[in-house]
């Protein structure tokens, strides 16, 4: 499983490169890039990568509300 990539593209715009390094004490550990900013974060666990993410998609979530509001109110 070392050295493996996977790509994820979600619907809301947030896409992932996931490196997986390692798979030590029955977790993975790795890197993912954000592509859209192509950010690089480093991770030690499934978990850990999956909070990376949902953070990620969230803050775009949050971004897209936002956008909708301020376009609806000059509406």
């Amino acid at each position: 499983m070392a050295g493996r990539k996977k790509e994820i593209d979600r619907e809301n715009g947030a896409s992932f490169i996931v490196d997986i390094k390692r798979n030590e004490y029955s977790s993975w550990q790795g890197t993912v890039t954000w592509i859209e900013s192509n950010e690089t974060v480093s991770f030690r666990s499934a978990m850990e990568l999956i909070r990376l993410m949902d953070s990620v998609v969230e803050k775009d979530r949050d971004l897209e509300a936002g956008h909708r509001l301020a376009l609806g109110s000059q509406a």
